[in-house]
């Protein structure tokens, strides 16, 4: 399993998050998902300098 810093979100005109990426790479919303519940992806972000795994909520179409 490999990981991944997110660096930078992109948002619909809503204002809910679409996409995201870092470095090099970027993936939908659902990709990220997909790549998380099935333990092929780690994401993680910093957040006032403290490191924290990105999981994911809810089941099937409500995952977020």
């Amino acid at each position: 399993m490999s990981g991944y810093e997110i660096t930078c979100a992109n948002r619909d005109t809503r204002g809910g998050i679409v996409r995201i990426g870092g470095e090099g790479w970027s993936l939908s919303v659902h990709e990220a998902i997909v790549k998380l519940v099935s333990q092929q992806l780690r994401l993680n972000i910093y957040v006032d300098g403290r490191l924290y795994d990105v999981g994911v909520r809810g089941d099937g179409a409500d995952a977020y």
